[in-house]
C-alpha cells in the first residue's frame, strides 16, 4: 500500500473531482445555454466562439457529457502540465494538482463550476499545452499524420476565446519565424499549425458582431471595447487579478527564486540581488497579512494602487533575479521566460476587452504552475530541494483540499435539491408566487443569485429562463429569496 499511496492519491482525486464535476450546479448562463438545446444555431451566435458555444450548449443539456468532458480535459492538462516540465516522478503530478486546487476562488468558480466557462477557457487550453510541449521539448513527429494534426489544433484553438484566440496565432507565427531561423528550413508542423491557426482566427472573428462592437453598435452590450482613457484602469485591474490574487502560487515562486539565490547574502557585492530577494518576502509577508485580515487597507483609498505597484515591482524583480542567476542554463533561462513571455501575450489584448472576468485569467494561471514545476525541477537537479522530502505534505495538502471542496460543493448540492423539491411542492400547491429559496456559498458560484443588483431592467429576461428550468408556468411570478 505503502509504495502504491501517491497513486492512491491521485486516484482518489480524479474519484473526487468526477463527483465534483456531477455535483457542480447549472448557473445563469448555464441554464440558458441549456435552454438552447444541441440544435442551438451557431453561425448566427453573439460571437465567435463556435466550439466553446457548441460545446458549453451540449455539456449544459448533458450532465453525463459534462462529468466525462470535464474529467478528461482536467486530467489532460495535468498531464501536458508533466509532460513540458518533463519531470519523471509522481509527486510532481500532486505538487500540480495542489497547485490547481490553490486557484482563487473567483477562479475556480468561473473556470471549474461554471460549464460555459469551462467549455469555453479552460478546453482550448490543453491543445496549446500539445503545440509548447512539442515546441520546447523538441519532440519528434515525424509521420504525415502529425501535419494534419498540428493543422486541427491551429483551427481548434482558436475556436473558443478571443485572446487566446490571438495567442493561438501569435504563438504559431513565432513558432514558425523561430524554426525557420533556427534551421533555414520550413517546419511542415509549424507551417500547418500557423495556416491552421490563420483559419481558425478568420472564422472567428469574421462574426459580424465583432465588428458592431468595434464601431459601438452591438446590441450585446455586456461586451463593449474599452475606451482609450479606459485602458490604464484595465491595465491596473489585469495586474490585480492575474498575478496578485495568486497568494499561494505567487508565494512558492517566490521561496522557489529565493533558494536560486540562496547564497547572495554570503557575499557582499550582490547588493541588487539582496534587495530583490528581500523585497519578495516583504511582498510574501504583506500578502500573507492580507489573506488573514482581507479588510485591512494599509493606505485608505490608495490600497488598490499601492497593491498595483507593488505586483509590478514583484513582476519586474522575478525576470531580474532569474537572468541574473548562476544556477540557470541558458537553455532553461528560455523556458522560463517563454512562460513569463506568453503570460504577458495572453493578457495583453485584455486591455481593450470590457468588462473583464476572472476566467479571462486561467491560463496564466496554467504558465504560472508550469514555471513553478520548472524552477522546482532545476533545483532538485542542483539538488537544493527534493520533491521526495515533501511528499507527505502534498499529500496531506490534497486530501484537505478535496475533503474542502467536498465540503462546499456537497453543501451547495443539497440545498440545490431542496431548491427543486421546495419549487416542485409550491407548483403542486398552485401558488401564483413561487418563491427561489439561495444557494448557500454563493462566493463559490457563478452568479447563482438572480437580483436587481447584478441584472437591473433585465431581470423579466432571467425570470423566464428560470421559468423553463423549473417547468413553472409562465402567469406565475418568481420571488427569489434575499433580492
Amino acid at each position: 500500500m505503502r509504495k502504491h499511496k501517491i497513486e492512491l492519491i491521485i486516484l482518489f482525486f480524479v474519484i473526487v473531482f468526477i463527483s465534483l464535476a456531477a455535483i457542480f450546479p447549472l448557473t445563469v448562463d448555464d441554464i440558458i445555454y441549456r435552454l438552447l438545446g444541441p440544435g442551438f444555431n451557431f453561425v448566427s451566435a453573439a460571437n465567435g466562439r463556435y466550439l466553446g458555444n457548441f460545446l458549453g450548449v451540449n455539456l449544459a443539456y448533458s450532465i453525463i457529457l459534462r462529468v466525462v468532458i470535464k474529467t478528461i480535459v482536467i486530467i489532460g492538462i495535468i498531464f501536458m502540465i508533466k509532460k513540458i516540465s518533463n519531470v519523471k516522478s509522481n509527486n510532481y503530478i500532486l505538487l500540480i494538482i495542489s497547485l490547481l486546487l490553490f486557484m482563487p476562488k473567483e477562479l475556480f468558480r468561473e473556470t471549474m463550476v461554471f460549464t460555459v466557462g469551462f467549455t469555453t477557457y479552460i478546453i482550448p487550453i490543453i491543445g496549446i499545452l500539445f503545440i509548447i510541449h512539442y515546441y520546447l521539448n523538441n519532440v519528434s513527429l515525424k509521420s504525415r499524420t502529425f501535419i494534419g494534426l498540428f493543422c486541427f489544433l491551429g483551427i481548434f484553438n482558436s475556436l473558443f476565446v478571443e485572446h487566446l484566440t490571438l495567442f493561438n496565432l501569435i504563438l504559431s507565427i513565432f513558432l514558425f519565424i523561430q524554426s525557420y531561423l533556427k534551421t533555414k528550413k520550413i517546419n511542415p508542423l509549424y507551417l500547418a499549425y500557423l495556416i491552421g491557426s490563420l483559419v481558425g482566427t478568420v472564422i472567428m472573428f469574421s462574426n459580424h458582431n465583432y465588428i458592431l462592437s468595434f464601431i459601438g453598435q452591438d446590441n450585446h452590450q455586456y461586451r463593449t471595447l474599452s475606451s482609450f482613457n479606459m485602458i490604464g484602469e484595465k491595465l491596473k485591474l489585469i495586474v490585480y487579478s492575474a498575478i496578485y490574487v495568486n497568494n499561494i502560487i505567487n508565494f512558492a515562486i517566490i521561496v522557489l527564486i529565493s533558494l536560486l539565490h540562496k547564497n547572495c547574502f554570503q557575499n557582499k557585492s550582490n547588493l541588487g540581488i539582496k534587495s530583490a530577494v528581500i523585497f519578495l518576502w516583504l511582498f510574501a509577508i504583506y500578502n500573507l497579512l492580507t489573506i488573514l485580515n482581507p479588510n485591512w487597507q494599509i493606505l485608505n483609498t490608495y490600497t488598490y494602487n499601492f497593491n498595483i505597484i507593488i505586483t509590478s515591482v514583484y513582476i519586474i524583480l522575478i525576470i531580474y533575479l532569474l537572468i541574473f542567476s548562476k544556477f540557470l542554463k541558458r537553455e532553461e533561462l528560455k523556458r522560463l521566460m517563454f512562460y513569463i513571455v506568453s503570460i504577458a501575450v495572453i493578457l495583453l489584448p485584455l486591455i481593450v476587452v470590457n468588462p473583464l472576468s476572472s476566467r479571462c485569467y486561467i491560463m496564466p494561471y496554467i504558465l504560472m504552475i508550469i514555471l513553478v514545476i520548472d524552477l522546482f525541477k532545476i533545483l532538485e537537479k542542483n539538488k537544493i530541494i527534493s520533491i521526495k522530502k515533501i511528499e507527505n505534505i502534498l499529500i496531506l495538502i490534497v486530501l484537505m483540499q478535496c475533503i474542502f471542496y467536498l465540503t462546499i460543493y456537497g453543501n451547495i448540492h443539497i440545498k440545490y435539491m431542496e431548491r427543486i423539491n421546495y419549487v416542485n411542492l409550491q407548483k403542486e400547491q398552485n401558488r401564483e408566487i413561487i418563491k427561489i429559496k439561495d444557494l448557500p456559498y454563493q462566493e463559490y458560484l457563478h452568479y447563482w443569485n438572480i437580483c436587481y443588483k447584478y441584472f437591473g431592467d433585465r431581470l423579466w429576461q432571467w425570470e423566464n429562463y428560470y421559468k423553463f428550468h423549473y417547468k413553472i408556468n409562465s402567469n406565475k411570478n418568481i420571488e427569489f429569496e434575499n433580492c
